[in-house]
Order: C-alpha cells, then structure tokens, then sequence
C-alpha cells in the first residue's frame, strides 16, 4: 500500500507540476499576444491618423485655392490691375484664375 500511495502521491505531483509549468506556458502566450495586439494597434491608429492628416491638408489646400481662385476671378472682373493682384497672389493662380474668367466670358450667356 505503501508503495502505491508514494506512487499515487509521485503522480499527483507530476500531474501538479506540469499543470503548472503548462499554465504558464499560456499565460506567457497570452501576453506575447497581447502585446503583439497592443503593438499592431499602436501602428494601426499611426497609419490612419497620419492618412487622416494628409486628407485634412489636402483638403484644405484645395479649399485654399478654390477660395484664392474665386477671388482672383472677382478682382480681375472689377478691373483690379494684375500688378496688384500678383501683390498679394501668386502668378500661377492668378493666371489660372485669368484662364477661367476668359472661358465664363467666351461662353453663350442664357437668357
């Protein structure tokens, strides 16, 4: 009986650690995964916040020059002269801006 009790006890001890030794196993995993995830994430929300950034001043550069455009238009439409317009705007919108306005005027106008 001895014998089979220290075997039984042996057993249960194995059984024990290796359960143990098997839990930790998984809980090492389990934050190597975690952390893996927290990691992917981190880069993730990088990635969309840097797209996100770049729509934004895309998008305000273009509102920027629709609105400097528009201007543009108006003030050769009143007669500003171009010298004064290219004071305050770059050649390149105000040249676009001309190209605009010589296209609306070569247009029929409805009535």
């Amino acid at each position: 009986c001895k014998v089979l009790e220290a075997r039984d006890e042996r057993i249960r001890r194995e059984y024990e650690e290796e359960k143990q030794r098997m839990c930790k196993v998984l809980q090492e995993r389990d934050e190597r995964i975690r952390r893996e995830y927290e990691e992917e994430k981190q880069r993730m929300c990088k990635v969309l916040q840097e797209r996100d950034e770049k729509i934004i001043r895309k998008t305000e550069e273009e509102t920027t020059k629709k609105r400097d455009l528009e201007a543009v238009k108006n003030m050769i439409s009143f007669g500003v002269k171009e010298e004064k317009i290219l004071s305050k705007y770059p050649k390149s919108v105000y040249d676009e801006a001309l190209k605009l306005v010589d296209q609306e005027n070569s247009q029929p106008k409805e009535m």
